[in-house]
């Protein structure tokens, strides 16, 4: 089954109209086409899509539109349609290795990615790039910028270092000047410079996301405001009867550099789950509004780490 991304003929018919000086009004009808409804789980055959200045205005079995120069009518065949995806946890601006705009953006759209969330890379760039997306020049996803990445390391173009409290309310306070509505960290931050980002991303109404960091428990980053947690980091020692003592059995073996008794760490996390304990954790989250980005390739990837099939391939 081919899926007629609905989103991706938008934007392009969007950019195509600003490219060619036509009216922003232009209305786009398409017609017999299915719709995946993703919030029902369901599909819905033989529906007119109603599109108008590059925003969906309406989804009927039949629709009434009146015919001038600015309508255009497509006839999608019994294709499919869907709404537009987001990835969440993307890096096309590292000053290391910046993607080509030209060829990165594109194929998010070609792809149904209609937005992305930039965690980490030089901001000005990514500004630069994001108002060009927008002014319909440069195909592309919308993007939200979350960089430069607040770590307990050095500072660079990429990341802004957070060695004590003092500087992580110094960099919130900039970045958000800078005009920033995302953060994003690192988890070396320590518990101090933890809480005093917190503090003053909620003084100043401005979110955070990241991994959660090793010195702090998943219910209390959930507590402290934090928007979202990457790779479901924490959530499984989070969700162990043995919680503590496996928390400091892995900060132990951080400390010691050993790899491998910090892997244990989740293996013996999933044997001791709790579902009493996963389950208040998870009312907590919903309660909170702390969403989980599970980031399904890396997840994938790290699961395979030790495949020898897939090394040796």
């Amino acid at each position: 089954m081919r899926i007629f991304l609905l989103t991706f003929l938008c934007l392009n018919s969007c950019t195509w109209a600003q490219s060619k000086a036509e009216p922003s009004g232009q209305t786009l009808v398409f017609t017999n086409v299915n719709v995946v409804d993703t919030r029902a789980g369901r599909i819905l055959p033989g529906m007119t899509v109603v599109v108008r200045s590059c925003r969906i205005q309406g989804v009927a079995r039949v629709g009434l539109i009146a015919e001038n120069h600015n309508v255009r009518m497509i006839n999608a065949a019994g294709e499919y349609v869907m709404p537009g995806l987001w990835d969440m946890d993307v890096r096309t601006a590292s000053t290391a290795a910046a993607w080509d705009e030209h060829i990165i953006y594109p194929l998010y759209v070609a792809n149904g990615v209609t937005g992305v969330r930039d965690m980490g890379g030089d901001p000005d760039l990514l500004d630069q790039r994001s108002q060009r997306v927008e002014d319909g020049t440069l195909p592309g996803p919308h993007i939200l910028v979350a960089g430069p990445i607040l770590s307990g390391g050095k500072s660079n173009t990429q990341a802004v270092a957070l060695n004590n409290p003092t500087e992580a309310r110094e960099a919130v306070a900039k970045l958000k000047e800078h005009g920033m509505n995302l953060l994003t960290m690192r988890s070396d931050i320590s518990r101090d410079s933890y809480y005093a980002l917190a503090d003053e991303a909620a003084r100043l109404k401005i979110q955070f996301a990241g991994p959660v960091p090793d010195s702090i428990t998943v219910a209390e980053a959930s507590a402290a405001g934090q928007r979202s947690i990457e790779r479901l980091s924490g959530i499984l020692l989070a969700c162990s009867s043995k919680e503590d003592a496996l928390r400091q059995q892995g900060s132990q073996a951080l400390a010691n550099q050993d790899v491998r008794p910090h892997a244990i760490v989740t293996t013996l996390a999933m044997a001791t789950y709790d579902p009493e304990k996963a389950w208040n954790l998870f009312v907590q989250l919903a309660n909170n509004n702390t969403w989980q980005v599970p980031a399904l390739v890396w997840s994938q990837t790290m699961a395979s780490m030790d495949n020898t099939t897939l090394l040796s391939g």
